[in-house]
């Protein structure tokens, strides 16, 4: 790829898990074919998939973060129940959630067999605010797997 050029993977609330096939083949794709150089998790402020974890729809994967980090959110009341999609979810639990997925991303044998190699391979959370267009920095230039690690034991994530 050339400078400039943008190669992209979307899914529900930026969700990155090992086991996960179809993120796996584009992150390969991308790491070992195209031979990018930075990994991005970009979330985005009001992410319905984040929301989610707030429901009580069997959505599993998007709730496991709201049950990672209880004290990071208050349950919301009963009247709020009944208006829940006009509520968004807090801006503390988009954060984490791009932090879990950076962390996930550099637990995917297609990084760390990059990392391994010697490739200079960065990745990096961001959040993006749709009202402003701005962007958020959570973990730029994460390129080792103690710098991965390191997202945990400084209280950002899990």
């Amino acid at each position: 790829m050339t400078p400039g050029e943008i190669f992209v993977h979307r899914n529900i609330a930026n969700q990155v898990f090992t086991a996960d096939l179809n993120v796996l083949s584009v992150l390969q794709y991308a790491v070992e074919v195209l031979r990018v150089g930075n990994v991005i998790v970009c979330g985005h402020y009001g992410c319905a998939g984040v929301q989610a974890a707030f429901g009580t729809a069997p959505l599993g994967l998007c709730r496991q973060l709201a049950r990672q980090h209880p004290e990071r959110h208050a349950p919301p009341s009963r009247g709020a129940r009944r208006h829940r999609r006009f509520r968004r979810a807090p801006a503390r639990l988009i954060d984490l959630n791009v932090l879990e997925q950076v962390y996930n991303l550099a637990q995917t044998p297609v990084v760390q067999k990059a990392w391994q190699s010697g490739a200079k391979l960065l990745l990096h959370g961001l959040v993006y605010k749709l009202e402003d267009g701005l962007l958020k920095d959570l973990a730029l230039g994460v390129d080792s797997p103690e710098k991965a690690e390191a997202l945990g034991h400084s209280g950002q994530r899990g």
